[in-house]
Parts: structure tokens; sequence; C-alpha cells
């Protein structure tokens, strides 16, 4: 399986990158103009990614290193390794749709989703990666405030809260730019705010955070999300209390504290919109 959104970033001309990242399930190749996530099909499709059987993904991963060289030409990716070259055709694998969802539900009716009323009452605040070890200090707290009080038609103001999370945390995606994340596709959902968005994509940078990081939050300014919280957002307008507690489940799920951060800030995001009606 691949992501829609490779369909747009890659294309039939020649393209030269590098490994840039490895995994225990998966590696990232870093291009010019964007980040390839090659993962395995028992786990949730990266909006940047392509999902390839396990027993094949496994192979690839004993064999490519940081800084293997790699050649993209008309839909086939071969990866430089040190003992051989290996190759996937792309075009043999299935495309999935990772847009952002389109959301019938009105935001006055937020509030009584069975979405919202889950994220409620999990207490995410408790389990974000923003707190581990030591809670939220006064900083925090303050530009959480102003994240979900403040006029997103406020580009000083935007600009002010988005510094303060980018990179923000430990780890591969920082906490604070997962909350961030969440935050923006709350909003895109029900498309408002372009200002915030425009805050979101000067903020978010490869002088400020992670280069994974900025690869996420660039697919989801262009609309493309990870499959799944496509699979939440699309919940929103009426999945049932199970469906929606495996959904939640599957998002906590991913990364070390990524999930929940991401998820605190869906919901953070929700809940401005709620207040803003």
């Amino acid at each position: 399986m691949k992501s829609n959104l490779l369909l747009h970033t890659c294309g039939d001309r020649k393209t030269v990158g590098r490994v840039h990242s490895v995994f225990a399930r998966g590696f990232n190749i870093e291009f010019p103009t964007q980040l390839l996530y090659v993962g395995g099909d028992d786990a949730p499709l990266s909006a940047f990614g392509l999902a390839l059987p396990v027993a094949r993904l496994r192979e690839l991963l004993a064999g490519v290193r940081v800084g293997d060289l790699v050649v993209l030409k008309a839909q086939q990716l071969f990866i430089y390794g040190h003992d051989a070259v290996m190759s996937i055709d792309l075009a043999e694998l299935p495309t999935v749709d990772l847009s952002v969802p389109a959301v019938a539900c009105g935001i006055d009716a937020i509030a009584a989703s069975e979405v919202y009323r889950q994220l409620d009452a999990l207490g995410l605040e408790r389990s974000i990666g923003l707190k581990v070890g030591h809670g939220f200090s006064d900083a925090d707290r303050e530009h959480l405030a102003l994240l979900c009080e403040a006029d997103k038609a406020d580009f000083a103001a935007n600009s002010r809260v988005v510094a303060y999370f980018a990179g923000r945390g430990q780890g591969l995606t920082p906490s604070g730019d997962d909350l961030l994340l969440g935050f923006t596709f709350a909003l895109m959902l029900f498309g408002r705010y372009a200002d915030w968005n425009r805050a979101v994509a000067a903020g978010v940078t490869p002088k400020t955070t992670t280069a994974i990081s900025v690869a996420y939050v660039q697919a989801m300014l262009m609309g493309y999300v990870a499959e799944h919280l496509a699979a939440l957002a699309a919940l929103i307008d009426g999945g049932d209390a199970r469906a929606v507690r495996q959904c939640v489940d599957a998002v906590t799920q991913f990364g070390h504290t990524s999930g929940v951060d991401t998820l605190f800030g869906f919901f953070l995001g929700l809940k401005f919109l709620t207040r803003s009606f």
C-alpha cells in the first residue's frame, strides 16, 4: 500500500535521496522536498509512507543503513545498500486515500460526538510527553491557555504559540510538535483558521524541529494525515462507542507518547472550536 500523497511527490522524474533513519519496524528516506517512510503492512500507513509485507520489510531492514543512496525513477525505488541494490516497485502497491476527510458534523454538534466524549474522559493531559518527569511548567500552562483561547486570526499570537511548542520535548517527533499537529488537524476538519495554518507552516521548520516532524506537518497542511488519524476523524460523524474506542486505542499506541500527544492536541482543537462557536 502507499499513501496517495506519494502520487504528487514521487512522479516519473529521477530523484536522488538518502536513507535518513532506520528503526526496528521501518525506515525513512529523505528526498530534496519530501520524506518517505517505508513500513510494514501490520501498522497504520503514514501520510507520506508506503507499507510492505512484513517479511519483505525485514529483508530490506537487514540491508539498509543510514546514509545509503536511494534513487527514485519511473515509480521504481532503488536502495543502494552495502551488500546489494534493493528495489521497490511503487506502481505495484495499491493506493490508499489519506486525504483529510470531509466531515458533516457541525461545530455545534462536536461536544455531543462519541469521539469528543471519549477523548474528554481519558484525561490525556496526565500522560503527554511534555509532562514526563516534571509536570506542566508555568510557561507550559501559559501557552496552552493561549493555544486554546487566543484569536486564531491573530498571526502574532499564533506565531508565539507555535514558536513555543515547535521542537519542545524529546524524540523523533517532539511532544510539542505532535500537540500542534493534533490541534491543527481538528481545525482543518472544519475548514477554518487559515492564519493559524500559516503560522504553523512558518514555525515548524528544519530550523526548529526534526525532519520527521516537519514531514508530518507539511503533509497535513497539504491535506494528508496518517491512516489512524483519518479513521478517527471520520468517526466524528457518528462512530459507535466500540469503534471509537478501538481507534483511539490504536492512536495511543503510536510511538512512545506521540499518539497521546497528538490526541491531546486534537482534543484541545475540538474544545477550542466548541468554545468559539
